[in-house]
């Protein structure tokens, strides 16, 4: 069984590992039974909101991009140290919630994802080798990226102005025309996946593991 409040080690190498946001570890309280979603659960909403009533709910903000992660660190919104411990093979949606084992709730919001929107207006022309050099160039950058409908989205994992700001070079240098390049913020029913698995909740489906051969 592990306590309450604990230390978590970081390894920076590890993608899975936060080390971004850890707070203070002798005052981390742990959180790793999920409950479900208040989304999709009257009774579940109900809890939540007699646990805010005592001042035993954590609210906790985070990103997107952790949502995967098998250790979560975040500090609620009452300052409360938090260290979400989950499997990797879902993600965590806006609305889910946890119990420590101090038997307070953790309800989990996601924070707005910022993404860079990329779409050609309607009949403006641009040579074949032109576009493959602007995909080649792009991708050059290995920034996480997916296509919906007729827009390509960026993720803005780092400096969203800097992304942007290098895209427009390399359009510019390949003399790109007609493409507009706008910076989004997407709510949490908004979201965009970049990865290639789904957002199963733990309840859904049992966990199954499995192995991907390159």
């Amino acid at each position: 069984m592990i306590p309450s409040t604990v230390s978590f080690p970081t390894d920076p190498s590890d993608p899975q590992s936060d080390t971004t946001t850890a707070p203070e570890a002798s005052a981390t309280e742990v959180a790793q039974q999920y409950l479900g979603n208040v989304n999709d659960d009257a009774e579940l909403q109900r809890q939540v909101k007699q646990a805010k009533e005592k001042g035993t709910c954590l609210d906790v903000a985070i990103e997107k991009k952790d949502c995967r992660k098998g250790r979560i660190f975040v500090t609620a919104a009452s300052k409360q140290a938090v260290g979400i411990i989950k499997a990797r093979n879902w993600a965590l949606r806006d609305g889910d919630v946890l119990v420590t084992q101090q038997q307070r709730l953790v309800l989990v919001a996601l924070k707005k994802q910022q993404v860079i929107a990329l779409q050609f207006e309607g009949k403006v022309h641009n040579t074949p080798v032109s576009l493959v050099n602007l995909g080649h160039a792009i991708g050059n950058h290995h920034w996480p990226i997916t296509q919906k409908d007729k827009t390509l989205y960026i993720e803005a994992v780092a400096d969203a102005e800097r992304i942007e700001t290098e895209i427009e070079e390399i359009v510019r240098s390949l003399d790109i025309k007609g493409l507009h390049i706008v910076r989004e913020f997407k709510d949490a029913n908004q979201t965009i996946d970049f990865s290639t698995r789904s957002l199963d909740s733990p309840l859904v489906k049992p966990y199954q593991a499995h192995s991907h051969t390159h």
